[in-house]
């Protein structure tokens, strides 16, 4: 009859958003040991920002107290704007009729997406608060 071990293995990653850092913690029996790798990921929100950048100007970005959001070619009928943070959870959403500002005060530093959505249109940009 043969005898078989069994071992546990434990792996455990750490991303950040749209970076490039790893950490990965592997555990097998007793023993443990570490490693580090790098990981990019060049696109994590899917969205065209070339899109958004043809009908809307937002400015300033990096923002610290208030985004302003216009429209570039008249008002978009029926408009919501939304941010969201880079998890895709809403913090803010807006009826949008060619021209907002939205307070980001109170958000915490960091990256974020900005949405204008018109129908079937959906446009957006990544934009830091600081």
């Amino acid at each position: 009859m043969k005898k078989y071990s069994l071992y546990l293995l434990q792996v455990i990653l750490t991303l950040m958003v749209c970076g490039t850092v790893a950490k990965v913690m592997a555990q097998t029996g007793s023993c443990v040991g570490t490693a580090s790798l790098a990981v990019v990921i060049e696109d994590c929100t899917f969205i065209n920002e070339a899109s958004f950048d043809n009908y809307y100007k937002m400015f300033p970005n990096p923002a610290s107290e208030t985004i302003t959001i216009q429209c570039a070619n008249g008002a978009p009928q029926d408009a919501t704007v939304t941010l969201l943070n880079m998890v895709g959870q809403t913090l803010l959403q807006i009826p949008f009729s060619g021209h907002v500002m939205l307070d980001v005060s109170a958000y915490p530093a960091g990256l974020y997406c900005i949405t204008v959505q018109s129908g079937q249109k959906i446009a957006g940009k990544r934009i830091v608060i600081k």
